[in-house]
């Protein structure tokens, strides 16, 4: 099966899933390594660090926290999963209302962002939030620093289109070649992409 078909296949499996973030993150995950064709969370053989659970400390404090994936050098991940109706059980708020769009603004400032300082070998270029079985947000920070939440520049991705060709070339840059997505003149792929798929930003957060 092609690489398309397998995204497609996966988007399917997984859209409108709900539960618990910490019980379906992973498997999630490493569903998208396989559908994608790229290695799973382990050791690199360059030494660097590709993990669940990434630990970090914060300077001056006793505070710790962990990275739900952490790829150095390519991507933060924070993972989240909303629920689809109010009668559902869990906490997490539900797709669509002012309580999620908070949730996952949350997900960006206190945690991926806020995290990209303290992990091994300093800020990635990409920060990732994801809500299993809704869609992806993607933000670049190549000189370190990171846009808010807003940015024009943030590209989201639905689950359910995860078999579109330029979704997957940017899913699978995020895991392998960063820096396709970013150009030294200015030049943004992203940006791009973004215009010529006629939706950016669709802002339903």
């Amino acid at each position: 099966m092609e690489v398309l078909e397998r995204l497609a296949a996966f988007g399917e499996r997984w859209a409108g899933r709900v539960g618990s973030e910490q019980q379906l993150s992973q498997g999630f995950l490493v569903e998208l390594c396989e559908a994608l064709g790229v290695a799973r969370p382990g050791p690199i053989s360059d030494g660097r660090v590709y993990e669940f659970e990434h630990p970090v400390a914060f300077e001056g404090t006793s505070e710790r926290g962990r990275v739900d994936l952490y790829k150095q050098g390519c991507f933060l991940l924070e993972a989240k999963c909303g629920r689809a109706a109010r009668d559902e059980p869990g906490s997490a708020p539900v797709r669509g209302t002012r309580a999620y769009a908070a949730y996952i603004e949350r997900a960006y400032r206190e945690q991926a962002q806020l995290y990209a300082g303290f992990v091994t070998g300093g800020p990635p270029p990409l920060l990732i939030v994801v809500d299993i079985g809704e869609r992806f947000w993607i933000w670049r920070g190549f000189d370190g620093r990171f846009d808010g939440f807003h940015s024009p520049h943030r590209v989201e991705i639905d689950v359910r289109d995860l078999g579109d060709e330029d979704n997957a070339r940017i899913l699978r840059a995020c895991f392998e070649s960063p820096q396709d997505l970013h150009h030294p003149t200015g030049h943004h792929d992203l940006d791009d992409l973004d215009d010529h798929r006629g939706h950016h930003n669709h802002n339903r957060s």
